[in-house]
């Protein structure tokens, strides 16, 4: 028997993943301090890749390609201590995206996303240039939960939960908090979204352990995923539904 030899074909190298950002600092700060601030990043989470853009009025960010936003956190604090000025570290993270405000040693959380909160300072963060501001606003209601048991479950979420008279109220800036909360405490939950745009609304109701929903809706929001119900706890508008969710209106309509 002859065995032939061929010499393997030479493997092409994989496509580089696509740059996204992670996290960012941001604020009115000269760009050598951010410049100091990038060399400070861990050497293994400054292999990513990380720049710095200019905006306006002023104001610079530092977007880093690798690691979790808690790298970020020193730094910010640091560069808001030393020039005496707000600084804003903004958290990517898929499911709980954040913007977390430094004014010296104090530190507070606003809602927005931070791809937007960079977009309306002039920066265009790389990797989300084509994202829009969502309009539609999602609510989510743990029924039986309390805030302990949801904070514990999700420390890096906490700012987002409340507790109310069903149980714990979820700002839910992903719209997957609220299931990945209640399958995690194995709880009944609710979910309410409505878009601003043509004031459509859909609320869900989904039982421990089902994989199908329960929906009512109303203005023509799709339901393909849903059993119909034709209400919830038996309301039938969006005010007596989020009369019977406790959900406060102006989480609704801001305006």
């Amino acid at each position: 028997m002859v065995i032939s030899w061929e010499e393997p074909e030479e493997s092409l190298p994989d496509d580089p993943l696509p740059i996204e950002t992670r996290w960012a600092i941001l604020g009115k700060v000269p760009v050598d301090a951010l410049n100091a601030a990038r060399d400070r990043i861990p050497e293994f989470f400054r292999a990513d890749g990380a720049t710095i853009m200019s905006g306006r009025d002023g104001m610079s960010a530092l977007l880093v390609f690798g690691g979790p936003a808690r790298e970020g956190v020193s730094l910010a604090s640091a560069l808001s201590e030393e020039h005496r000025t707000p600084v804003f570290l903004l958290d990517f993270y898929e499911y709980i995206p954040g913007i977390w405000r430094f004014d010296g040693a104090r530190r507070e959380w606003q809602e927005g996303h931070p791809a937007m909160f960079l977009k309306s300072h002039g920066i265009t963060p790389l990797g989300y240039e084509s994202l829009e501001q969502s309009l539609v606003i999602t609510i989510g209601v743990i029924e039986d939960a309390t805030l302990e048991q949801a904070r514990h479950v999700l420390p890096e979420a906490r700012q987002l939960f409340t507790a109310n008279a069903r149980g714990v109220l979820v700002r839910d800036v992903s719209g997957m908090i609220t299931g990945n909360l209640a399958a995690a405490l194995n709880r009944r939950d609710y979910m309410v979204f409505y878009d601003q745009r043509d004031q459509s609304f859909l609320c869900t109701i989904s039982e421990p352990g089902w994989s199908l929903m329960e929906g009512f809706s109303l203005g023509g929001w799709p339901t393909a995923n849903c059993k119909i119900v034709d209400s919830i706890l038996g309301e039938s508008t969006i005010e007596g539904i989020l009369r019977v969710l406790d959900i406060p209106r102006h989480l609704l309509f801001p305006n």
